[in-house]
């Protein structure tokens, strides 16, 4: 009996093990808009209209948080719209030169993506889960003065933060379209219920035997 309860208990670990694994971790990049990557529930562009005129060191746009790890200053503005792969107000470097920028997600994100322009030098982008575990990151070379819809990003299960950060300072770039979803739940096949129910069963009969 002690060996059949035992036996169940892990047959049960093991297959919600198997169904609560985090989806493999992927980057993302392409030409367009970032919504053609991100898919899922609740997704969520931020295209800064909003916050046109802000210049600080942290802005809080609702889903995620924006923030400059040196605690230089950044700004929002409509300068170069339409140009370097911007369709309108976008974040901009140009006040303190961040050279790395912090994007703090309210609810956990299963990938984000942004459009990316004018930068000089490489930038890395790398996503985080809440324990600070590394879920991937991607290493994209300057864009330069293109306007071909650069964007750039990461999927994964379970993104709490993501840091991005150039290889060289005083790089001037603009951000756009900072597109992300919410992490959504894993369900549970139905095989897999079907064997929870059946192992649990088992273990009902085993304990009527017992008592008769």
């Amino acid at each position: 009996m002690a060996l059949f309860k035992t036996f169940s208990a892990a047959a049960i670990a093991g297959v919600m093990a198997s169904v609560s694994a985090p989806a493999s971790a992927a980057t993302i990049q392409g030409l367009g808009s970032p919504g053609a990557a991100v898919s899922g529930t609740d997704v969520t562009v931020e295209d800064f209209t909003s916050s046109v005129g802000f210049s600080g060191t942290s802005l809080s746009l609702g889903g995620v948080t924006i923030s400059s790890t040196g605690g230089e200053l950044f700004s929002v503005s409509t300068d170069y719209a339409g140009q370097y792969n911007t369709t309108g107000a976008s974040l901009q470097s140009p006040v303190g030169y961040p050279s790395e920028f912090r994007f703090d997600f309210a609810t956990a994100t299963d990938a984000f993506a942004f459009n990316f322009g004018a930068s000089d030098t490489d930038w890395t982008i790398a996503a985080y889960s809440a324990g600070n575990s590394l879920i991937d990151s991607l290493t994209f070379a300057a864009v330069s003065a293109s306007n071909a819809g650069e964007y750039f990003g990461i999927s994964g299960s379970g993104i709490s933060y993501a840091l991005l950060t150039a290889a060289s300072p005083n790089d001037y770039i603009l951000l756009d379209n900072l597109t992300y979803n919410g992490a959504a739940p894993v369900p549970l096949p139905a095989a897999a219920w079907m064997l929870i129910a059946g192992l649990g069963g088992l273990v009902g009969v085993r304990r009527l035997r017992r008592a008769a």
